[in-house]
């Protein structure tokens, strides 16, 4: 499957995808960053976003023995920039606020 059916599936797609093993989270990850890498210098929709640590935590996914059981598995989810995120600022939506990484939550 190409990055562009990817990235048009649902997300009760992706997880089907997934479970049955006709794609991994890995590459439905790839799929969402090179759409992001295409789009969003027009849209600018995501503030912050780490290719790599998508990639390390989307293989974190396909190396779990129950992926097959996680209800949300290999669905990428974008977190607004006014929740902590553990190594990500939280802005609120504003480029006044501190660009320091945000310590108490892990997702």
């Amino acid at each position: 499957m190409d990055a562009l059916d990817l990235t048009a599936l649902t997300a009760a797609e992706i997880v089907s995808q997934v479970r049955d093993g006709h794609s991994s989270a890995v590459d439905v990850a790839r799929a969402h960053l090179a759409r992001i890498a295409e789009h969003d210098p027009q849209v600018g929709a995501f503030a912050e976003h780490d290719p790599v640590r998508v990639l390390a935590e989307a293989g974190g996914v396909d190396a779990r023995p129950d992926r097959f059981a996680l209800p949300l598995a290999g669905v990428p989810v974008a977190v607004p920039d006014d929740i902590d995120v553990s190594g990500y600022p939280t802005r609120h939506g504003s480029a006044t606020t501190a660009e320091r990484p945000a310590a108490t939550t892990n997702w």
